[in-house]
C-alpha cells in the first residue's frame, strides 16, 4: 500500500493468513490503493519484480528465500523486515548464498531490516 501511494504502478501482495489478508484488503481500500493482494505464496506469484519486500521473522524469511529470490528481476532489490537484530546475521547469509549482495543494513531497538540486490546475471 505504502509503495502504491509512493508511486509505483503495480503492486502485488501476498499473505498465508486469512485474517491478516482481510484486514489488508481493508487497507487498501480506505487508502484507495489498487494493489492485488492474494493467499498465494510467493512462488505461486507469476513475474518477476524490481522491488520484493517481506515483513515476517527471521525463520520464515530463511525458509522462503529461494522463493523470495525467484521473484526479483535482475539488479532488483529485496528489503527484508521484520527481523530481530541477533538472528539479522543468519538471515543475510541465507540470502546472500543464494547470491545476492548486501546493499543496506538498518536497525532500530531490537529490530533489523536488510536491503540486497540482485546482481545482473544472477538468477
Amino acid at each position: 500500500i505504502a509503495a502504491m501511494k509512493l508511486g509505483v504502478k503495480k503492486a502485488v501482495g501476498t499473505e498465508i493468513d486469512s485474517v491478516a489478508l482481510k484486514v489488508a484488503r481493508s487497507n487498501a481500500a480506505a487508502n484507495k490503493a489498487k494493489i492485488t493482494l492474494t493467499g498465494l505464496t510467493p512462488s505461486r506469484v507469476r513475474g518477476r519484480f524490481p522491488i520484493v519486500i517481506a515483513n515476517i521473522l527471521a525463520p520464515e524469511l530463511k525458509r522462503l528465500a529461494t522463493e523470495l529470490v525467484s521473484k526479483m528481476e535482475e539488479g532488483g532489490l529485496l528489503i527484508l523486515s521484520g527481523i530481530l537484530a541477533p538472528e539479522s546475521g543468519a538471515v543475510e547469509q541465507s540470502f546472500t548464498a543464494l547470491g545476492l549482495k548486501p546493499f543496506r543494513r538498518y536497525r532500530d531497538g531490537d529490530w533489523a531490516a536488510l536491503v540486497l540486490e540482485k546482481p545482473t546475471g544472477n538468477r
